[in-house]
């Protein structure tokens, strides 16, 4: 099983009910299953645009918990693409260092990367597109051979057509792909890869769910940054 099956099953079983409620505008919003796929497959055919290979590439995300965090995660696991998160408080150093050793070609990111561009653009060659997510202010000017994409401008550009979900059809992982690279926090060296593949999130989600029983019902609250695997654990088998 894969993390997309993750997703695909809620879908079928659970269209309609909210898959997250979100506290925006200081009010409660829901969102329901079908309308999460929606915006994973939109997202999805950003990264086709982009020319990021599915089974090739590796993709970090740098931010801190939002909605987009989770569809950039399920756009990226679902079509092959390894994803990189990232602690979106780290230093310039340590960012480099993720960045280089992963041999990411693009980075989903937030203001604090936007000061670290100029220096990140020169120092990671694998590294060609930055797409910032959040205010258009922050988007930097591109000064080097990274491109500068806005999140949402991508997305309101990305229909969802039926080119969209038949490439997303046609590229899926398996679950022996490497869903993620996760980075140790570096205390004793330099930061080091974890490289999980989407069994070995499988096998994380059965636990959860023999550990902390849910069902269709319950709201379950994510406090943890979804950089950490251990968030990762509780947010998959809450969609199953």
């Amino acid at each position: 099983m894969t993390i997309r099956d993750f997703l695909d099953t809620a879908v079928a079983q659970y269209a309609d009910r909210p898959a997250e409620r979100l506290y925006q505008g200081g009010q409660w919003v829901s969102r329901p299953y079908r309308a999460l796929k929606d915006r994973v497959i939109r997202i999805a055919a950003i990264l086709r645009d982009l020319g990021l290979r599915p089974g090739e590439d590796n993709v970090a995300i740098m931010l801190h918990n939002c909605p987009e965090w989770e569809e950039i995660y399920l756009a990226l696991s679902g079509v092959g693409i390894t994803a990189v998160p990232m602690d979106a408080r780290l230093k310039e150093r340590e960012v480099k260092h993720i960045l280089s050793d992963s041999q990411a070609r693009a980075i989903f990111a937030g203001p604090a990367f936007a000061e670290m561009l100029g220096i990140i653009d020169a120092e990671v060659p694998t590294l060609h597109t930055c797409i910032f997510v959040g205010s258009p202010e922050i988007l930097p000017e591109a000064s080097g051979k990274c491109e500068v994409k806005s999140f949402e401008a991508l997305v309101e550009a990305s229909p969802l057509n039926y080119a969209a979900k038949a490439w997303v059809e046609a590229h899926k992982a398996t679950d022996e792909s490497v869903a993620s690279i996760l980075y140790t926090s570096g205390t004793t060296g330099a930061p080091k890869g974890a490289m999980l593949t989407h069994r070995n999130f499988e096998a994380n989600a059965d636990f959860a769910k023999n550990i902390v029983p849910f069902g269709a019902d319950d709201d379950f609250l994510v406090v943890l940054p979804l950089f950490h695997a251990h968030a990762l654990m509780f947010v998959f088998p809450k969609q199953v």
